[in-house]
C-alpha cells in the first residue's frame, strides 16, 4: 500500500471554517484572513493539526481521550498565500482557512496524530 500524498501538514494551526455554500457568494475580493470568521455559521478551531492528503482535508484536535478528527471533507481547491496561510474550498463550498500558529504546540498529542494509522478515528 502506498502512502498518501500530502500537500499540507500544519501543526499547530488556527482554522476558520465557514458554513456550507459560503463560496462563491461570500468569497471576498480582499483575501484577508479575518473576513470569513465573521460570516454566519463560521467556526474557529485553535491549536489544531491540519493535513491535506489526496484531495481530502483532515482537521484534528487534542480531546480528553486523545487526538480526534473533528473535520474531514473533500476539497476542490487549495490556495497557498504564503508559508503560514492556506485557503481551501471544499466540495460543499465551505471556505477553510489554515493559519500556522506561532506557538510550539508543546504537550499536545497531535504531534503524533496520523491519518494513515487510523488510530484516532480517521
Amino acid at each position: 500500500m502506498s502512502s498518501p500524498m500530502r500537500t499540507l501538514d500544519v501543526f499547530p494551526a488556527n482554522v476558520h471554517i465557514t458554513a456550507e455554500n459560503a463560496y462563491p457568494s461570500n468569497y471576498p475580493e480582499n483575501l484577508g484572513y479575518s473576513h470569513e470568521s465573521s460570516l454566519p455559521g463560521s467556526i474557529i478551531i485553535n491549536l489544531a493539526r491540519v493535513i491535506a492528503s489526496n484531495g481530502v482535508l483532515y482537521i484534528g484536535v487534542d480531546s480528553p481521550n486523545g487526538p480526534a478528527t473533528t473535520f474531514r471533507e473533500d476539497f476542490i481547491e487549495q490556495i497557498p498565500f504564503d508559508k503560514n496561510l492556506t485557503r481551501f474550498i471544499t466540495r460543499t463550498n465551505r471556505i477553510v482557512i489554515v493559519n500556522k500558529d506561532t506557538s510550539c504546540g508543546c504537550g499536545s498529542r497531535l504531534k503524533n496524530w496520523s491519518i494513515v494509522s487510523g488510530v484516532y478515528g480517521v
